[in-house]
């Protein structure tokens, strides 16, 4: 089996909720992705997909991975999808850096893989541990009574797992934080979320005033070094996001006991491949983690269902479904969620079939 063609798409999605506000004034209404079919000389057709939350949250930007993949693209033609760490060597030797390009071709190489061995992409990645997959709300940054009636929305649809977004003042904070608890008895995770934007002395502030309460703290600072030094005096179980580029950096985060978790964003390290590894990674080293991914739509969201699927009861915190958050579909499986629980696509590879005439002509080939 060879990669004989690569098309390119691009898709914009607009946010269901309108909007969705993270720390910083970072906003999202509409997000730009990148989406990939590889067709093989057998026939077979995988898919992949690289989306952006917004350009000034992560080192991502639509154009930036079509633009790269006009390098990436022709460099694997002719290789076999289902050896992704050798197609994983040649797109490393052909351009440094870029993962979240890279991610695009990788997922579309483990969808072949999958398929050509009539093996969903979980039970490659280990064996499935669940169909239905617990996910969290997510609870955008707002006034404390707008996100107080988000988290009543939320848990009225049977959700259990909450990440609330806070990042901003010291005291408009503590409000968010009282006015959503306040709603959230019964809830089985609750994570304050700061995606980095506290500088180390208010969220040393901050957590001691939240001292007592059953919750996450994910990424308060913006470097690991910040919050390892918060987390030295806090008592609260501590996640990093943004801070983890690599599975070195999980180690190194380890080593300076600046987390209790990990979240890991697929197109932040590039694809199933390098993710894979990190999640191992965490697990040997006893973290808990959540692995998903900052924008997109059906296809991306398939791969996090199969990492999560994936990931031992002991290790699994959360699993998400960022296409939920999207009104467009592409895909038959739609991303189906109910009650909280995410529906794991059933099938060979990420058991998902694509509407192409959705997608339209492609903006590039490669062949």
């Amino acid at each position: 089996m060879k990669i004989q063609r690569i098309d390119v798409f691009q898709k914009t999605y607009t946010m269901s909720a309108g909007k969705f506000v993270i720390s910083g004034g970072k906003v999202s209404a509409s997000q730009d992705s990148t989406i990939v079919r590889i067709e093989t000389d057998n026939g077979l057709v995988g898919w992949g997909e690289q989306c952006v939350f917004s350009p000034g949250y992560l080192v991502a930007h639509g154009e930036g991975a079509r633009a790269a993949l006009t390098l990436l693209a022709p460099a694997v033609i002719g290789m076999n999808p289902a050896t992704p760490e050798l197609v994983y060597e040649v797109m490393e030797k052909t351009m440094k850096g870029h993962y979240y390009a890279k991610a695009v071709i990788d997922i579309a190489c483990w969808d072949l893989f999958g398929q050509s061995t009539k093996m969903s992409v979980s039970d490659l990645l280990g064996g499935t541990h669940r169909t239905q997959i617990p996910l969290y709300a997510p609870i955008s940054m707002a006034s404390p009574q707008e996100m107080k009636d988000d988290c009543v929305k939320w848990k009225s649809q049977g959700y259990k797992r909450f990440q609330m977004k806070v990042g901003g003042d010291y005291e408009t904070d503590l409000k968010r934080v009282e006015a959503c608890m306040s709603v959230l008895d019964g809830a089985e995770k609750v994570i304050f979320d700061a995606n980095g934007n506290w500088t180390q002395h208010e969220a040393v502030q901050i957590v001691a005033a939240l001292d007592g309460l059953k919750i996450y703290i994910e990424q308060p600072c913006a470097t690991m070094e910040e919050s390892a030094r918060v987390k030295a005096r806090a008592r609260h179980p501590f996640i990093l996001d943004e801070s983890l580029l690599t599975s070195g950096d999980v180690l190194r985060a380890h080593e300076m006991n600046a987390m209790d978790a990990v979240m890991l964003k697929i197109s932040r390290f590039g694809g199933i491949t390098p993710v894979k590894k990190a999640r191992d990674l965490s697990m040997a080293l006893g973290l808990a983690l959540t692995v998903e991914d900052s924008g997109g739509g059906d296809i991306v969201t398939a791969a996090m269902a199969h990492l999560s699927a994936s990931t031992p009861e002991r290790f699994f915190m959360n699993g998400f479904f960022t296409g939920s958050m999207v009104k467009e579909r592409v895909t038959e499986w739609g991303c189906k969620n109910s009650g909280g629980l995410g529906e794991l696509p059933t099938g060979a590879g990420l058991g998902i079939t694509v509407d192409e005439e959705i997608l339209g002509k492609p903006i590039y080939t490669y062949a």
